[in-house]
């Protein structure tokens, strides 16, 4: 079976070391284009960036991963950035802007591109903005929108729910999506099964879930499945595939995920390894997702 067409919806920025005097595209949008894109998977991404030099890199950097981004618009004004310090080899995120962000929407055009892909990922949690907006209930009519008309294109819906834990929210778009991604940084080991367990039950065919140091698992309603604990001190593989498939040896996935980790932690190539294929591989069927970890030689 030939693998799924797969669109990311969301987030880019660049990120800013201003010691070091580097800037690298990012974004968890972007950079789960390039890991899914990378491991020869179509997939196409849609946002927004400002009509700035750093808007013409990320467009470039998309261009050169042979991602399509036809549905990528450039505004008037700047493309969100954030500034980032590295500690003991840790990325601490200093400061950042949206920018052009803020009033990023979903046009009808939009929606009948995303008809012809089988999946479409949405980070919509990763560029939460309520500036300018009253009430969270704006924001979160938007997204039910935005849900709600992608699945009744038919397409297949995975949600990057990051630590957002609003939970009529989750309940709303449990039902409309297969997967659901939560980030649960400090969630004890006894808590993993019913913490997972629970958000199955919003209506979700899969739920993922990353802790930090503790890695990450998954529930499919029958069996959970966790990964290790990545050695330096933070999960920096892409967030929205970090589950492991359940027949992967362990042993293999531990070289993996520090190998990975170790790379991103200490040296800076930016959030995607500019130039490296640690990445994850996924077969993704309707209902089910069977996710892989690979790891080419560099």
């Amino acid at each position: 079976m030939s693998p799924p067409k797969i669109c990311i919806v969301g987030d880019n920025c660049v990120d800013l070391y201003p010691v070091q005097t580097k800037k690298f595209v990012g974004g968890n949008g972007v950079n789960t284009a390039v890991a899914v894109q990378r491991n020869g998977i179509h997939c196409g991404y849609l946002g927004i960036v400002g009509n700035d030099e750093d808007g013409k890199l990320i467009i470039e950097t998309l261009q050169k991963e042979k991602i399509d981004c036809q549905r990528l618009r450039q505004s008037e004004g700047k493309t969100a950035w954030t500034i980032v310090h590295l500690e003991d080899g840790e990325r601490i995120f200093f400061e950042d802007c949206l920018e052009v962000q803020r009033d990023f929407e979903l046009e009808e055009k939009d929606y009948q591109y995303l008809k012809q892909y089988d999946w479409v990922h949405h980070t919509i949690f990763s560029n939460w903005n309520l500036e300018g907006k009253n009430q969270f209930q704006d924001y979160e009519k938007t997204i039910l929108e935005q849900a709600s008309r992608i699945k009744e294109s038919g397409v297949n819906l995975s949600i990057d729910f990051s630590e957002q834990n609003n939970k009529d929210l989750i309940q709303s778009l449990g039902p409309m999506s297969e997967i659901g991604i939560f980030s649960r940084p400090g969630t004890l080991d006894s808590e993993i099964p019913q913490i997972l367990q629970c958000l199955h039950e919003a209506g979700f065919a899969l739920v993922i879930m990353t802790m930090g140091e503790l890695g990450a698992g998954a529930f499919d309603g029958q069996e959970v499945f966790l990964s290790i604990r990545p050695r330096c001190g933070s999960d920096r593989y892409p967030r929205c595939w970090r589950c492991l498939h359940r027949f992967l040896p362990v042993k293999i996935c531990q070289e993996c995920i520090h190998s990975i980790s170790i790379k991103t932690c200490s040296r800076i190539f930016g959030a995607f390894l500019h130039d490296r294929r640690c990445f994850l591989i996924i077969d993704m069927n309707p209902g089910m997702a069977l996710i892989n970890l690979i790891f080419p030689p560099i």
